[in-house]
């Protein structure tokens, strides 16, 4: 109840703002949705130093600003000292978009670090399933303009096409088991189980799993992954919308 009262006196700050610049609303009330929706949710929240050993020094390489589809600067930091803690061998990317994410967690793992990237092709439908919001997303140009295209780190990023709904997950990583896995690609119900339970299948032993868009933005991720809290310990990095499992 705490945490609903401050919500509500920030809502009233921001709807006072808002009043003068709309633009300003939109992106702050979605904020200030999410924030509430984590909040009340059933996955516990922890800063990001409980989930790393120490605080390691991170490397951000052509990092614009974040657009619609990337994770905002604080949570690319965060899942960069994730990858610096864990030191991975093979990374699992589910949902390239842009290569944003991507290439920042190939500038901050060894230089023997494997990533496999998968995407939908550039010709892709959207999946005729819930989540009508991933369109956008699909038809994005930015799809098509690579972050990591030409630089020093792409030689660790194997690219892959195709629909996470129908391909083998151990196959995209060459047989190999995954230390780190990122989930950020379809947001209806049906994608978000499919890929966790087939991250799960691939997860190395002390690995971790990294969810993106727990928050009431995507409702369907939020549904889910509060669903599978009950059978695994998720912990919600605060001040984020990822949520990360670590193997014990």
């Amino acid at each position: 109840m705490h945490v609903t009262k401050n919500k509500i006196a920030k809502f009233g700050q921001v709807f006072l703002y808002s009043l003068s610049y709309p633009g300003f609303a939109k992106r702050s009330l979605g904020q200030l949705y999410n924030s509430i929706a984590i909040a009340e949710g059933k996955i516990p929240s922890c800063p990001i130093n409980e989930l790393v050993l120490r605080s390691p020094d991170i490397e951000l390489r052509r990092f614009d600003p974040p657009v619609p589809g990337n994770a905002t600067g604080f949570e690319i930091s965060c899942l960069c000292a994730l990858a610096r803690n864990l030191q991975p061998a093979v990374i699992l990317e589910i949902g390239t978009f842009n290569g944003n994410t991507t290439l920042q967690l190939a500038a901050n793992t060894p230089p023997t670090t494997r990533i496999y990237t998968l995407d939908l092709p550039w010709d892709a439908c959207a999946p005729n399933v819930e989540g009508v919001g991933d369109i956008a997303f699909i038809s994005s140009e930015k799809r098509k303009t690579l972050r990591f295209a030409g630089t020093e780190q792409e030689s660790k990023i194997k690219r892959l096409y195709g629909n996470s709904l129908s391909v083998d997950f151990s196959n995209l990583i060459e047989g190999r088991k995954a230390d780190f896995i990122f989930v950020d690609a379809g947001h209806s119900y049906e994608c978000i189980k499919n890929d966790s339970e087939k991250s799960f299948s691939v997860l190395n032993r002390g690995g971790l799993i990294v969810w993106h868009d727990y928050g009431a933005s995507w409702p369907s991720v939020y549904k889910y992954l509060n669903e599978l809290s009950k059978t695994k310990k998720l912990s919600n990095i605060a001040g984020t919308e990822l949520v990360v499992y670590m193997d014990a």
